[in-house]
């Protein structure tokens, strides 16, 4: 098994950050930042913290547009099928990170 990209290794901390309800700010845009209110990240640590840590992330595309860079990542939990939409810059800064359960 080959240790992760650096995007992947940078998704893998996001998530378990968003588990733990605590994020490195540093992987934000100021902009992203706004939106990781204490609230925000109390309200991923209920809903993601409980289903563990994933057995699988894995990028499903990517994308280059108006010079953001967008990635599409399927998390699989031992309960939960999830999508995280990433996007962000080609410096690194993350300018959102979106997850949220697949129904299918």
């Amino acid at each position: 098994m080959l240790p992760p990209n650096a995007a992947e290794a940078r998704a893998r901390a996001v998530f378990s950050q968003f588990q733990q309800g605590a994020i490195d700010r540093s992987l934000f845009t100021d902009n992203g930042n706004t939106f990781l209110t204490g609230r925000a990240l109390a309200d991923l640590k209920a809903s993601l913290g409980p289903l563990g840590a994933p057995v699988l992330i894995e990028l499903e595309r990517e994308s280059n547009r108006g010079g953001m860079v967008t990635r599409i990542w399927k998390i699989l939990c031992h309960s939960k099928r999830l999508l995280a939409i990433e996007r962000g810059y080609p410096n690194g800064k993350l300018e959102e990170f979106l997850v949220e359960q697949l129904n299918d």
